[in-house]
């Protein structure tokens, strides 16, 4: 038998044994709305709806669209893919406010984008956090452009790994992102692009590109 579940994963039964199929889904800035069952043909509006979709049992798929999206303090806390038509393309454009994304699940995937003036006040990660030992996070041709993280004792203008995860980030490009910080061991910068703690985060850098 068929079941179909809440989140359109199909769930096969077989002998008392079941396992779940990844599905893909799609965000469309200009046609998308969230009202729509996040099929290519009727796509969603907003990745922060997409996400909060997906399912909990495997790592679904999210296909951003071209466009510019403008959202804000997304809470990334299932294993997903996202997928971006690519960093020209697929534009999250933070104005200077608020963080894009916390992320708070293993096996996260962000691909083919760019990801653009955001800001955090209240600690490292101006555009992405990742909150904890999380595993399998991936970060790949992505381009991150002037974000800030003012935060004082505090890193990483873009991406900041808080605790011992594991992340890789490869054929990314770093510039204009800027980290500040003032603490007893005095003021400066710190991560522009990217920080993690040396003692207790793993991390991959492959193919990165930084500029000021």
């Amino acid at each position: 038998p068929i079941n179909w579940v809440g989140d359109n994963t199909t769930t096969y039964t077989l002998a008392n044994c079941s396992f779940s199929i990844p599905a893909t889904y799609y965000v469309n800035a200009t046609t998308g709305n969230d009202g729509n069952d996040g099929s290519q043909d009727s796509p969603w509006a907003t990745l922060t709806y997409a996400i909060s979709q997906v399912s909990s049992l495997v790592t679904d798929q999210i296909n951003v669209a071209a466009g510019t999206y403008t959202e804000d303090n997304i809470t990334c806390s299932k294993s997903v893919t996202i997928v971006g038509a690519g960093p020209a393309a697929t534009i999250f454009d933070g104005d200077g406010t608020n963080r894009f994304m916390n992320i708070s699940a293993n096996d996260v995937v962000i691909k083919n984008c760019i990801i653009k003036e955001y800001q955090n006040v209240s600690n490292g990660g101006g555009a992405i956090r990742v909150t904890g030992a999380y595993t399998g996070i991936e970060i790949e041709n992505v381009e991150f452009a002037n974000n800030i993280c003012p935060t004082l004792s505090s890193g990483g203008g873009a991406i900041d790994l808080a605790t011992s995860s594991t992340t890789t980030i490869k054929r990314c490009k770093f510039y204009g992102n800027k980290a500040v910080y003032n603490n007893a061991r005095g003021s400066g910068t710190r991560g522009g692009g990217h920080h993690r703690d040396p003692r207790f985060a793993p991390e991959q850098v492959r193919g990165v590109l930084h500029r000021r």
